[in-house]
């Protein structure tokens, strides 16, 4: 999200057509997902009219708040994994240094 998310809403917000790839995006290839917010441009601009619900430094403006992306490498329970997505808790990386490093450079390599 961040900076990315943010000159998206500036350029539309001055009339520009936003087109934003998105890796999360695709439920079917089963790489990386997160479930979209709906009817996104619509919640945004009901969002963005009031001074006190401006959501330009929200941390998550696309996707849905309870989505997650679970990676394959973390211990799950219920919900569906995912071989792209990563964690970035450091207790967890430092138990396993040497995978995490092997995951993270194949994730660098398929984006």
């Amino acid at each position: 999200l961040g900076e990315g998310s943010r000159y998206s809403i500036m350029l539309a917000e001055a009339g520009y057509g936003v087109m934003a790839p998105d890796s999360f995006a695709s439920k079917t290839l089963g790489l990386r997902y997160k479930a979209p917010v709906p009817f996104l441009a619509s919640r945004l601009r009901q969002a963005n009219t009031k001074r006190e619900t401006l959501t330009f430094w929200c941390g998550n403006n696309v996707y849905e708040q309870d989505s997650t992306c679970s990676g394959a490498m973390v211990n799950q329970t219920g919900s569906p994994s995912y071989p792209l997505c990563y964690e970035s808790n450091a207790p967890t990386i430092a138990s396993h240094p040497d995978d995490w490093r092997q995951f993270y450079e194949r994730v660098f390599r398929l984006r």
